[in-house]
C-alpha cells in the first residue's frame, strides 16, 4: 500500500496531500471511491456536491481514480457526470503501467526470438558454406 502525496487539480492549481487522510473538507478519497464501487448514483451526486474537490483524487492501493472505476463498472450516469465535472480523463492508475510493462516485455521477447532465429540461418549458411568448401577440396 502506498502512502505517497496524491495530486489533484482546482481552478487550474496542483495540490497535493495524503490520501489516507480527511483533508480540510474535501472528503475522503476512499469513502468516494467505495461509493463509485456501490453504482449508487445518489449518493455519489450527493457526495460530488458535497466535496467537489476530490473528483480527480486517487485512491492509494492501484491509484485510481473514480472514472477509472465508473468506466470499468459500466456506470454510463456516473461517466457522464464525472466528465461534465472536470474529471480528468487523462489520469493513469497502476493498471494501465502494468498493460504497457506487459507489452513491453511481450515486444523484447518477440524481438530477441528474432534475433534467435537469425542467429540460426547465419549458422546454417555458414555450415552450408562449409560444405561446399569441403566439397571443393575434394
Amino acid at each position: 500500500m502506498q502512502n505517497n502525496p496524491v495530486l489533484y487539480r482546482e481552478n487550474g492549481k496542483e495540490f497535493k496531500f495524503d490520501a489516507h487522510k480527511i483533508v480540510n473538507n474535501d472528503g475522503n478519497p476512499m469513502e468516494f471511491i467505495k461509493i463509485t464501487m456501490s453504482g449508487e448514483l445518489e449518493n455519489f451526486k450527493n457526495y460530488m456536491l458535497q466535496h467537489p474537490t476530490i473528483i480527480n483524487i486517487k485512491e492509494p492501493d492501484y491509484g485510481n481514480v473514480a472514472l477509472h472505476i465508473a468506466c470499468s463498472k459500466g456506470y454510463i450516469s456516473m461517466v457522464s457526470l464525472l466528465l461534465r465535472s472536470g474529471a480528468d480523463s487523462n489520469i493513469q492508475g497502476i493498471i494501465f503501467m502494468v498493460i504497457m510493462i506487459l507489452l513491453l516485455i511481450i515486444i523484447l521477447m518477440m524481438i530477441t526470438m528474432i534475433v534467435m532465429m537469425i542467429v540460426e540461418i547465419m549458422m546454417m549458411i555458414v555450415e552450408i558454406m562449409m560444405m561446399k568448401v569441403e566439397m571443393m577440396m575434394l
